[in-house]
């Protein structure tokens, strides 16, 4: 008998006229969201993979949500559990998104009001997001724009984000969280990794047990500081000010590092 040969990938068509919302829940694969042209309505694309798994999953509508969803495996087969598949869809802007995966990578390059992502392991990348509630066991999570309130959880994985204009907590065991310009407040911790926050203009509360702490204050911000590393230097680069009043725009930074280093300075 020859080797087995995979069958050719099958590509099938998805589309929901009136949706503004998407649902998915998928095993193993890669979901892609792009932007919908300028003038269409509802969700529209593709989905391809092997087509006894194709075929499999339910593609349905849920009032204004597509709902595209794949039956849990039979067994504990590696072969079942990791059949892959490719949704590629084009999103109207200020759609909500609830994506459930095992092993999956998830890019997002639409403007999402709310966005809800659950993953075993993978990549996640979110270009600009409302609302959003993210937990992963193993995944590196980039955001370019938070907008909303957002809470990041993940076993391992570095955490990324761009301007940061919602409050926001991101919490990872394993894995260094980076913010570019905080707007909000934000409370982060890590077991082993770093946190940086390069420009703020909200208050930070940052904890790692084994990684340095750095953040960058902007527009010259009146700061309170409450700072302790227990092995490692405490660094602020700050000029001397007054205590702000009571009417003055100000605000605190909080960091613990048990073994790395901490830094203070003018973004």
């Amino acid at each position: 008998m020859g080797p087995m040969t995979a069958s050719a990938p099958t590509t099938r068509t998805v589309e929901a006229a009136a949706a503004t919302a998407l649902q998915v829940e998928l095993r193993a694969g890669r979901v892609e969201l792009r932007p919908a042209p300028e003038g269409t309505t509802g969700i529209r694309g593709t989905l391809t993979g092997e087509p006894d798994v194709v075929e499999q999953i339910a593609v349905t509508t849920s009032g204004d949500t597509l709902v595209v969803e794949q039956p849990a495996p039979s067994g504990w087969s590696p072969s079942e559990l990791l059949q892959r598949v490719t949704l590629s869809l084009e999103v109207p802007d200020g759609s909500r998104l609830r994506s459930t995966t095992g092993a999956a990578e998830l890019s997002s390059q639409v403007g999402l009001e709310a966005a809800s992502v659950q993953t075993g392991a993978g990549e996640v990348r979110l270009a600009r997001v409302g609302e959003l509630v993210l937990h992963a066991g193993a995944a590196d999570v980039a955001v370019e724009e938070l907008t909303g309130p957002g809470r990041i959880t993940t076993g391992a994985g570095a955490v990324r984000l761009g301007r940061v204009t919602g409050s926001l907590s991101a919490r990872t065991g394993a894995g260094d969280v980076e913010v570019d310009r905080l707007e909000a407040p934000l409370q982060a911790h890590t077991a082993a990794g770093s946190l940086t926050v390069r420009a703020t203009t909200a208050s930070v509360e940052a904890r790692t047990a084994v990684g340095t702490i750095t953040v960058g204050v902007a527009d010259e911000i009146p700061t309170l500081v409450d700072l302790h590393s227990g092995l490692g230097r405490v660094r602020v680069e700050l000029p001397p000010t007054e205590p702000p009043a009571a009417d003055d725009r100000w605000l605190r930074v909080h960091a613990r590092s048990a073994t790395g280093d901490i830094l203070l300075h003018r973004a």
